[in-house]
C-alpha cells in the first residue's frame, strides 16, 4: 500500500498541514518543484523560525519529544492555500548553519534540462522522518541527505544580506529528481 506523508510544523505548537483528511499522501504524489501543497507549506512559514517534519503514517516514535501519525490528531490542524508561484529565495537552517538558494536550485535544475524528468523539492526529502525509503510511492534513491533537517530550526529569508555570514550555501547537495526506474 506504501507510506503516506503530511508535513507538520512547529511554531510553538505543531500544526497539521491536512485539513480535510488525516491520510496525508504518498510522498511522491506532492513533492515536486512548484507543487501547490508544497509551496503551501513554504507560505505558511513565514519569516519566523520554525521546525519541520515531513511526517510518514509508519513512523515510531524515538523518544518522549518525538510524535507519531497517530498523536498528530492532537494537534491543531487549519486550512492551507493552493499556491503554484514561486518558492522563496532561502531556507536557513539556523541548526546546521546552511543554507539552500532556491533560485539558484532553478538555474541548476534548468541546466540539467532533461526531459521529462520531475524535480523535487528538498524539504520533503531533508525534513522526512525516515530516513530510508517506506515503500510504494515514496523516494525510493538512497540519500544520505534524507530526513537530517528533521526539526531543525529553520527559517525563510528573501534577501541574501539576511543570511548569517558564516552560513555556507549546500544548494548543489539538494538536486533531488525522479528517477526512471521509480
Amino acid at each position: 500500500m506504501g507510506a503516506y506523508y503530511q508535513a507538520v510544523i512547529n511554531k510553538r505548537k505543531r500544526y497539521s498541514t491536512w485539513t480535510t483528511t488525516k491520510d496525508g499522501s504518498k510522498l511522491m504524489e506532492h513533492s515536486y518543484m512548484f507543487n501547490g501543497y508544497v509551496n503551501s507549506v513554504l507560505n505558511m512559514m513565514g519569516d519566523k523560525p520554525f521546525t519541520l517534519d515531513w511526517l510518514c503514517d509508519y513512523h515510531e516514535p524515538v523518544d518522549e519529544w518525538d510524535y507519531d501519525w497517530d498523536s498528530i490528531e492532537e494537534v491543531k490542524s487549519f486550512p492551507i492555500k493552493t499556491s503554484n508561484g514561486i518558492s522563496p529565495h532561502y531556507i536557513l537552517n539556523n541548526t546546521k548553519h546552511i543554507y539552500i538558494n532556491i533560485m539558484e536550485l532553478l538555474c541548476l535544475y534548468y541546466k540539467d534540462n532533461e526531459e521529462d524528468v520531475m524535480y523535487i523539492h528538498p524539504l520533503p526529502i531533508l525534513c522526512n522522518s525516515e530516513s530510508k525509503s517506506m515503500g510504494g510511492g515514496d523516494y525510493h534513491k538512497e540519500d544520505s541527505t534524507r530526513g537530517t533537517w528533521r526539526n531543525d530550526n529553520l527559517q525563510i529569508v528573501w534577501y541574501k544580506e539576511d543570511i548569517p555570514s558564516l552560513y555556507e550555501n549546500v544548494t548543489k547537495d539538494c538536486l533531488y529528481k525522479e528517477d526512471e526506474d521509480e
